[in-house]
């Protein structure tokens, strides 16, 4: 990895742990590796398969896998916070890192889609925190990345609980691609 003289002059600090150096230290990102849960994404119970869903909900599930790094918590939830609400870009390298490590092999027809951003939270952020990390994730796996979902509203997810964003999920996007690979939504 190549050293700029801005960090240098202003190194990052371990966003969990507080070490000079990156945003997020090796240890601490090897705790996030080491720890992550298996849990249904729809139910939370544990499972011991890596689809990301239990056998209950996987025949109702609008999507064959899911993968997630970890619970947000700890030194995962400070990562993210960094990069979505600190202005910390350069947090995408070590999140994408994450996500390599977890998302199995995918068929090589994988279309990686970035869910869109409101442009509002764009503005805010300098950039689309979403598009930079399947744009990243795609380099690095050598597939397409294409933004094919597009936003009919800009409902705040965040702010809403669960059933509040499945709901607002439904209604929130217009897909403008008719093919027939698989896709990868990264968010």
């Amino acid at each position: 990895m190549m050293i700029s003289l801005f960090d240098i002059l202003a190194p990052h600090y371990c966003c969990s742990c507080g070490e000079i150096g990156r945003i997020i230290c090796d240890n601490c990102k090897n705790n996030i590796i080491l720890r992550a849960s298996r849990r249904c994404l729809l139910c939370t119970k544990t499972i011991r398969n890596s689809s990301g869903l239990c056998r209950r909900c996987q025949p109702r599930a609008p999507f064959e896998n899911a993968w997630y790094v970890g619970e947000r918590s700890g030194a995962l939830k400070l990562l993210i916070g960094a990069y979505k609400f600190e202005r910390v870009g350069g947090a995408y390298r070590e999140i994408v890192d994450l996500l390599d490590v977890r998302v199995s092999e995918l068929p090589v027809e994988t279309i990686v889609v970035p869910v869109p951003t409101i442009a509002s939270h764009v503005r805010q952020r300098g950039f689309d925190h979403a598009a930079r990390l399947a744009k990243e994730f795609a380099r690095r796996r050598k597939l397409p990345c294409r933004m094919i979902l597009h936003r009919r509203t800009s409902s705040v997810q965040h702010t809403a609980d669960k059933s509040e964003r499945w709901q607002q999920a439904k209604q929130a996007f217009v897909c403008d691609s008719s093919e027939a690979a698989s896709c990868l939504l990264i968010d």
